[in-house]
């Protein structure tokens, strides 16, 4: 694939490392200003997040991007979640 496309693949994965970097910077920025619990607690509920806004491209700009919206899919991906919500939860109580 990279023989192929060497400056393509090159240009989005420097960009995927970019926005990481940025988020990285933003986390540990956040974790200085507000109650590290509340910076976890805000950085497990990302997957609601990142769905909500797949969603959003879907319906409304679907040459971006397409999430799948079948019933079976949204379920599995809403399960997928709320484990991920209560995972969350679980590790930032008070013991």
């Amino acid at each position: 694939m990279i023989h192929r496309n060497k400056l393509s693949i090159l240009t989005v994965n420097s960009f995927n490392e970019i926005l990481f970097i940025i988020g990285a910077l933003g986390m540990t920025f956040a974790s200085l200003l507000a109650p590290l619990a509340l910076v976890l607690v805000v950085d497990g509920l990302q997957p609601f997040f990142v769905l909500v806004y797949g969603i959003i491209i879907t319906l409304f700009l679907p040459k971006l991007g397409e999430e799948s919206l079948l019933k079976k899919d949204l379920i599995q991906k809403i399960i997928a979640i709320l484990v991920i919500v209560v995972g969350t939860y679980f590790l930032n109580l008070d013991h």
